[in-house]
C-alpha cells in the first residue's frame, strides 16, 4: 500500500499532475487496494452479533479513556503557544509555529513507531509477560532514544542553517531560540511515545488519561503568568517542562501499576483483542 502510493506519488510529481486532488485520490484509491486484498485473504467471513457487541463494549473500556487523554494531551501542549500569543502577539505564535515544522521530520520517527511497536509490544507482553515487555520497550527506547536524540542534537546545533534553508526567510531570534528548545522536547516526546504505548499493551488506559490530566491542569493555571513574567523564554520552557513532568509521571505510574500486574489472556494490541468468533473464515 504504502510503496504504490509513493511510486504514484513520485510518478504525478514528475509529470507535474500532483495536486491536492490527485494526491487524495492516489491515496484513497492504494487504501481500497489494501482493504480488497486483505479481504480476499478470507474464503468465508461470518458476522457474529454476540460477539460484535462483547468486543464493542471491551473496546469503549479501553477507549474512552484514550479520549480523554488525547483532548487533555492537546490542551496542555497548545497552552504555551495560545498564551504566548495573547501575550507576545502573533508573531511569538508565528517563531514556534515555524521552529515546530522544522523540528516537526522527527514526528515521522513516532508516527512510525505507532505502526509497528504496539503489534510487537503485545507480543512479548504474551509470550514473556511484564519482563518481556519491559525489556522490548528498553530495547526501543534506547536504540530509538539515541537516534532521536543524535538528530535533535544536529539540529540544536545548527538553527540558524536549518531555518535558512527550510524557510527561506530572515531568521528570527525567537525562532532560534524556540528549535532549540524543541529539540529537547522531541526526545521527551518519544519516551512518552513508547510509555502511551506500554500502558496500552497492558490495558491501564484510566492511568494514562490521570496521569496526561493531573499534569494539564496545572498547566493550564500556570501558562498564562509564565508568559506574562518570563515572556517567549518561559513559554518555550514551559512546554519542554510540561513534557518532562508527564514523562516523569507515566514513568513512575507505569512502574507502579504493574508491579504486581499479570497479562490477560488476550493482551492489547494498541486496542484490546477482540473475543473469538466475531469475524471467522478460512484460507
Amino acid at each position: 500500500v504504502f510503496g504504490g502510493q509513493i511510486a504514484v506519488l513520485f510518478l504525478l510529481a514528475l509529470r507535474s499532475e500532483l495536486t491536492l486532488r490527485t494526491s487524495f485520490w492516489t491515496i484513497s484509491s492504494c487504501y481500497g487496494a489494501g482493504i480488497v486484498a486483505g479481504l480476499g485473504q478470507y474464503a468465508r467471513v461470518r458476522f457474529s452479533g454476540p460477539s460484535f457487541r462483547k468486543t464493542l463494549a471491551r473496546s469503549w473500556r479501553f477507549s474512552r479513556w484514550l479520549v480523554a487523554q488525547t483532548a487533555f494531551q492537546w490542551v496542555s501542549a497548545n497552552a504555551f503557544v495560545i498564551a504566548a500569543g495573547g501575550v507576545l502577539g502573533s508573531a511569538a505564535v508565528g517563531a514556534l509555529k515555524l521552529a515546530h515544522n522544522v523540528i516537526g521530520i522527527l514526528g515521522l520517527v513516532l508516527v512510525t513507531l505507532e505502526n509497528f511497536v504496539p503489534v510487537d509490544a503485545a507480543k512479548a507482553y504474551a509470550a514473556q509477560g511484564l519482563d518481556g515487555l519491559k525489556r522490548y520497550l528498553r530495547r526501543v527506547l534506547l536504540v530509538g532514544g539515541a537516534t532521536t536524540a543524535a538528530a535533535a542534537a544536529s539540529i540544536a546545533a545548527w538553527p540558524h542553517l536549518l531555518l535558512r534553508v527550510l524557510s527561506g526567510a530572515e531568521i528570527d531570534p525567537w525562532a532560534v531560540q524556540a528549535l532549540r528548545l524543541f529539540a529537547c522536547l522531541y526526545v521527551l516526546a518519544f519516551a512518552i511515545t513508547i510509555l502511551s504505548i506500554a500502558f496500552r499493551s497492558v490495558e491501564k488506559t484510566r492511568d494514562l488519561a490521570l496521569c496526561n490530566i493531573l499534569i494539564a491542569l496545572p498547566v493550564l493555571v500556570l501558562a498564562h503568568p509564565v508568559v506574562q513574567h518570563f515572556g517567549f523564554t518561559g513559554a518555550c520552557l514551559g512546554m519542554v517542562l510540561h513534557k518532562a513532568a508527564l514523562t516523569m509521571a507515566l514513568a513512575c505510574t507505569f512502574l507502579s501499576t504493574t508491579r504486581r500486574s499479570q497479562p490477560p489472556e488476550n493482551p492489547a494490541v494498541g486496542l484490546p483483542a477482540e473475543p473469538q468468533g466475531l469475524v471467522s473464515g478460512t484460507r
